[in-house]
């Protein structure tokens, strides 16, 4: 194996750990994407129903929504 071959070789190696380490990288962006933004939602559900304390939960479901739910932001 001369040095060319080792050159290309280490090219080639390198260049699919670069591949799977982007293809994994952009999976976990994402994953934390969507937890950022189930976060952000709950927290003003959290804010808005610490306005309405006192009243009936029916008035607070119908001003506030319903508490966010992990699940719903999941694809």
């Amino acid at each position: 194996m001369d040095s060319k071959d080792a050159i290309v070789f280490s090219v080639l190696v390198i260049g699919i750990f670069c591949f799977f380490g982007g293809v994994i990288g952009m999976s976990y962006w994402d994953a934390q994407q969507v937890r950022v933004m189930y976060q952000k939602t709950y927290d003003k559900s959290m804010e808005c129903r610490i306005t309405f304390k006192g009243t009936s939960p029916q008035e607070v479901n119908r001003y506030c929504g319903e508490i966010p739910k992990l699940e719903d932001f999941v694809k």
